[in-house]
């Protein structure tokens, strides 16, 4: 009769205990930069055929890896755009939040299902971040410097959570950073190109203007 008692209330306790269950993988894909320019970096999750996700957040941190960072620097950039794309894991029911921190070493990535659970058939794309390079000295100096992005406080619950359907945790079996390098040349923004041809259309026909101009009063001043 003890003995029943004991195992009921053994079993009593782990069903008040959370549930952990094993989700696989989260990790980040390596990038490159341009000097002076903008990039994006993408993360993604990976999981079993058992187990769903409804709502996380999750921490990463960027810090300088190697070469001669004296003049060169790799910060994050709030990046949302991602949320009605196919690969999203809440692909169509998320609004994702990013928010890096003052210096930008440091963004906070946070989303919830608005509707179902996701199961974790395949791999996803869980998050993708703007990144900005700056440059304080030679842009020679720069070249080839690498950066190490990196999971932070994934042991912390206000940090880092990742929710089933049943609100219990989904442990991730591992945390897998990555590296952004910095390239040799500035790559301009999307759309730049044309804004550049633009530009420099605008400013030839200023100079020609400039020019006609001149050459009118050198004549009128021949003439008088």
């Amino acid at each position: 009769m003890r003995l029943r008692l004991i195992v009921c209330s053994a079993l009593a306790v782990m069903a008040a205990m959370p549930f952990a269950a094993q989700a696989g993988v989260i990790r980040v894909e390596s990038s490159t930069i341009g000097i002076s320019g903008q990039s994006t970096l993408e993360v993604y999750i990976s999981g079993s055929t058992t187990e769903d996700l409804l709502d996380f957040g999750f921490e990463m941190t960027i810090t300088p890896d190697g070469g001669n960072l004296t003049g060169s620097e790799v910060s994050f950039l709030a990046d949302t755009s991602y949320a009605n794309d196919t690969d999203y894991v809440f692909n169509g029911q998320g609004n994702p939040i990013q928010t890096p921190d003052a210096l930008g070493t440091t963004i906070h990535i946070m989303d919830s299902a608005t509707t179902n659970s996701v199961p974790l058939t395949s791999e996803f794309l869980i998050a993708r971040v703007g990144l900005q390079h700056t440059l304080f000295g030679n842009p020679a100096d720069a070249s080839s410097d690498t950066f190490t992005v990196s999971f932070s406080n994934t042991g912390d619950a206000s940090h880092t959570w990742f929710w089933d359907q049943n609100y219990d945790d989904l442990t991730m079996t591992s945390f897998t950073s990555n590296s952004v390098t910095v390239t040799t040349q500035a790559v301009p923004e999307p759309g730049s190109f044309t804004l550049l041809g633009i530009g420099g259309a605008v400013l030839l026909a200023a100079r020609c203007r400039r020019r006609k101009h001149a050459v009118t009063l050198e004549r009128n001043e021949v003439r008088g």
